[in-house]
């Protein structure tokens, strides 16, 4: 399994593509046609440090898939220091020059498309939806946040502290957050619990908005799935059979051997070591403030959905 190629140039230096526009209308209108009878788009809603490479392992053994797992363009928060607009602007550049290209030219003789990109969700997804309609299929991976936050901190992932950390994760002072914990996050001093604080809240803040994405979109054919059933050969069946997905059954037998992108050279570089109880203690001061500033029902509608 490879990314997908690329011929267009992003400039990010300028924020601009340098491309044909008439060359790439004509190339989608023709990729719209070769593409006619694909059945399935599918894409991840996670956090990431949950198994999503692994899921695009998986899908990738069968002959019905293009599977891939975080494909050029990523359609990260590309100017994390310039703000919500300037950004979006230029995914939208990003996605009707490139990505969905890219994603039509992959899917070329195959039934389904799919994709692991924890980036789908706050990034391309409405992009996503509008371009194929009803072919959209999402799986949501859930993982503990506590587990996601501690396998972040661990492999270097800092939010806050620096610039490609802030392009994979989400920025506390978006306005389009659906949790606002600015405040909370600019009282504590020290700066580990700050990270660990920010990683907990993003956790969080995707769950929250993956509440939001199926109240706006109630038709979307969604499977949500866990972290530790994802070699489970029945729950790989099931997710299958939610998201009407056709696979070959000899091949369900090999996602059993498959373990991946646990990043344990990063581990062994940055060799960061968490207290258990101080990462659950800031876990319970979150919770609580979230639960002091949102209704009741809010935070017990959001523990429930993750937990549950």
């Amino acid at each position: 399994m490879k990314n997908s190629s690329h011929t267009i140039e992003i400039d990010f230096e300028n924020h601009k593509i340098k491309y044909n526009r008439l060359i790439v209308n004509l190339v989608n209108l023709f990729l719209d046609l070769k593409t006619k009878g694909s059945e399935g788009v599918i894409f991840t809603v996670s956090t990431g440090r949950c198994g999503t490479q692994s899921l695009a392992n998986i899908f990738g053994l069968f002959d019905e898939f293009a599977s891939y797992h975080e494909p050029y363009p990523i359609m990260l928060n590309y100017f994390p220091d310039q703000g919500l607009v300037r950004n979006q602007l230029f995914l939208k550049q990003v996605w009707s020059r490139i990505k969905r290209i890219n994603i039509k030219r992959n899917l070329i003789d195959k039934r389904y498309y799919f994709e692991s990109n924890f980036n789908f969700l706050p990034n391309f997804n409405i992009l996503a939806i509008k371009e194929f309609d009803n072919k959209i299929r999402i799986m949501e991976v859930l993982r503990d946040p506590l587990k996601v936050a501690k396998s972040f901190y661990k492999i270097g992932v800092h939010p806050g502290t620096d610039f490609s950390s802030n392009q994979w994760i989400l920025s506390t002072d978006r306005p389009d957050n659906v949790i606002q914990i600015s405040k909370f996050i600019k009282k504590i001093d020290d700066p580990e619990s700050m990270i660990l604080s920010h990683l907990l809240w993003y956790c969080y803040e995707k769950s929250a908005r993956a509440i939001e994405m199926r109240q706006n979109f109630p038709s979307l054919v969604w499977s949500r799935i866990r972290t530790r059933n994802l070699n489970n050969i029945h729950e790989i069946e099931r997710v299958c059979n939610e998201l009407k997905i056709k696979v070959t059954p000899s091949k369900l037998h090999e996602i059993e051997r498959i373990h991946c992108n646990k990043k344990e050279h990063k581990k062994r570089f940055y060799n960061l070591s968490i207290d258990h109880h101080r990462l659950e203690y800031l876990n319970n001061e979150l919770l609580k403030y979230i639960g002091d500033n949102y209704s009741k029902n809010f935070i017990d509608s959001l523990l429930e959905y993750i937990y549950k």
